[in-house]
């Protein structure tokens, strides 16, 4: 009888144990056709500056101060534009920094001049050669003097018959198509030359 009884209740138990659920195991689907990596939607970084972190490395690695300084003085740039909300897309513009670079280290070349500092002087065009060598090496066409006032002439002379003011004029010369899309100018040379023409 004992055993009957047992024998009952451990069928009764695996009935209740047969009878609750089974835990199941859950997967999330997740859609991945809206989902883009982060590289994906990165603009790509101008081939100048992908030599210029290539270089700064060799030139780290050469212990060149000189040249190390040169190119770190660029980059710095590009960083502080990107900052600001204006990231620097294409060689034109890491040309025109390096312009604007060479520029700063003329006057202090001539400071140093006035002062007797002839070795600061010498480091001063030393960074000067190896910019104007990666402007060489970058293929950027730029623009100055009489090839300058070529492009600007025809556009003063038409905004003059039109009765149209610099800016519309400066516009128009920098545009995407225009005389100096892809060249790279000194903005402030080109106003100089602008105003000159319109007088």
């Amino acid at each position: 009888m004992a055993s009957l009884r047992q024998s009952t209740f451990a069928l009764l138990r695996g009935m209740r144990l047969s009878a609750s659920p089974s835990p199941r195991l859950t997967t999330t689907v997740i859609p991945v056709f809206g989902i883009r990596s982060y590289s994906e939607g990165a603009p790509q970084q101008p081939e100048l500056i992908k030599m210029l972190k290539t270089d700064l490395k060799t030139a780290m690695r050469a212990k060149e101060k000189i040249w190390m300084s040169a190119i770190r003085g660029v980059l710095g740039e590009v960083t502080n534009l990107d900052k600001a909300g204006k990231p620097v897309e294409t060689d034109v513009q890491v040309v025109a920094l390096m312009r604007k670079q060479i520029r700063a280290m003329q006057d202090a070349a001539n400071e140093f001049k006035e002062a007797n500092r002839e070795d600061l002087v010498a480091k001063e065009e030393q960074s000067i050669k190896h910019l104007e060598e990666y402007i060489r090496k970058s293929g950027v066409r730029g623009l100055s003097g009489d090839a300058l006032m070529a492009a600007i002439r025809p556009l003063v002379e038409e905004a003059k018959q039109n009765g149209q003011a610099q800016g519309p004029v400066m516009k128009a010369l920098l545009a995407p198509g225009g005389p100096l899309d892809g060249k790279t100018v000194d903005k402030a040379e080109l106003s100089t030359l602008v105003k000159k023409t319109f007088a």
